[in-house]
C-alpha cells in the first residue's frame, strides 16, 4: 500500500510507442493522481508515483541530462523530476518569491531555462551545471510584444536558442521570436492571425508546430 501520509498526485508521462504502422501505444509510466489517497493536489517533493504533488502541472521540458522541468501552475513554481523519476528541489525565484500562474518552461542546447508567466519571460543560466543554486540572467516583462487584451500562452525554442512565445485574446493570436542573447529587440513571426495558439514545438526541420485551441 502507498503511504498516503501526504495528499499524493504523479504526474502522468506518456510513452508512445510504435507497435505496428498507423497504431501507437501509450502507457503512463509516472503516476497520476491516487484516488484512495485524497485529494490530488499538493506540493510534496520525492518519487513522483509513491510521494511528489503537483497542483495544474501546466508544461514540460527536457533538459541535456534527461531531467524533466515541469511548470507547476497551481503551486507557482518550476519542478524538476529527474530521469529516476524523483522530483527534486521546487525553484520558486522570482521578485515575488514565486511564479505566479507559471504556464511555460523551455530548456535550449546549453541547458538555459525560460519560465514563461502570463506577465513575465524569466532565464536562468546553465540549470544542469548550477541546480538548485540558479544562476538568474533577465526578467522580461511581456506587456510590449502583443495588445494589451493578449496573454502568453506558450514558449519554446529553436536550435540556434531563439525564444518564441506564443499569445492570444481567445478569437485571435499572434507569436513573437526573441533572438538570444537578448538586446532588447524582438520580431513577430505571426501577428493577428484568426487562432487560439496553445501548445508549441518547434519541428526538425526547424518550423513551427502549433496547436489551435480556436480551429481544433
Amino acid at each position: 500500500m502507498p503511504d498516503c501520509g501526504g495528499l499524493l498526485a504523479g504526474l502522468a508521462l506518456l510513452a508512445f510507442v510504435s507497435v505496428a504502422p498507423g497504431q501507437v501505444s501509450v502507457q503512463t509510466i509516472g503516476g497520476g493522481p491516487r484516488a484512495e489517497c485524497g485529494r490530488s493536489f499538493g506540493y510534496v517533493a520525492g518519487n513522483t508515483w509513491m510521494t511528489a504533488q503537483f497542483n495544474a502541472p501546466f508544461a514540460t521540458a527536457l533538459d541535456s541530462q534527461g531531467d524533466l522541468w515541469v511548470a507547476d501552475m497551481n503551486n507557482a513554481a518550476v519542478e524538476d523530476v529527474t530521469l529516476a523519476g524523483n522530483r527534486g528541489s521546487s525553484i520558486t525565484y522570482h521578485p515575488s518569491g514565486t511564479f505566479p500562474n507559471v504556464i511555460g518552461v523551455a530548456v535550449d542546447g546549453a541547458n538555459n531555462l525560460y519560465v514563461l508567466t502570463p506577465n513575465t519571460l524569466i532565464k536562468f543560466y546553465n540549470v544542469t551545471g548550477s541546480f538548485p543554486n540558479l544562476n538568474f540572467l533577465f526578467n522580461i516583462p511581456l506587456s510590449g510584444f502583443s495588445s494589451g487584451s493578449a496573454t502568453a500562452i506558450a514558449v519554446v525554442n529553436d536550435a540556434n536558442t531563439n525564444i518564441y512565445i506564443s499569445f492570444t485574446n481567445g478569437s485571435g493570436g499572434s507569436i513573437i521570436r526573441i533572438p538570444q542573447p537578448y538586446t532588447g529587440s524582438h520580431s513577430t513571426v505571426v501577428g493577428n492571425y484568426p487562432f487560439a495558439p496553445a501548445g508549441m514545438s518547434m519541428r526538425q526541420d526547424g518550423l513551427l508546430a502549433v496547436s489551435d485551441t480556436l480551429n481544433d
